[in-house]
């Protein structure tokens, strides 16, 4: 396969397990309902989302890391180990952070969750490349 296709599709992997891991967690109902008119209305949005408990916030935090180490893992078996792509993949999904913080209204200091998609991402990646080796040393010594 070509080197260019690897690697893009290694960070299109990685990017797609990365957000349905996301919403996953996002899914998960752990704090107050949003209403259905709220949805509709940017101003009772923003003080709708400004209202919520910090810890709901630490969650969504802890579904963005979790969905970027799977992410990482992800881009690191499909990439056949390349780290650039570990790179890539993670200013793509700060890309998408960004993004989702101008589009939806969220308190100042939730910013802050945008330095998780690098460690995050590393640190799948390590544990794959750990995982591949210990499998391919278990299947030699099987041999």
């Amino acid at each position: 396969m070509n080197i260019r296709l690897r690697n893009f599709l290694a960070v299109l992997g990685g990017m797609v397990s990365a957000i349905i891991i996301m919403m996953l967690m996002e899914s998960i109902p752990v704090g107050p309902e949003m209403p259905a008119a709220v949805s509709q209305d940017p101003v009772l949005l923003k003080e709708f989302m400004l209202s919520l408990p910090v810890y709901l916030y630490g969650w969504i935090a802890l579904g963005y890391a979790i969905g970027a180490l799977v992410g990482g893992m992800v881009t690191h078996w499909i990439g056949k180990g390349n780290n650039k792509n570990i790179v890539r993949l993670s200013a793509v999904l700060m890309t998408l952070g960004i993004l989702n913080m101008l589009m939806i209204p969220q308190p100042w200091w939730f910013w802050g969750h945008l330095v998780v998609y690098f460690p995050a991402a590393f640190i799948g990646q390590q544990w794959a490349k750990k995982w591949s080796r210990s499998d391919k040393t278990a299947a030699y010594k099987e041999i």
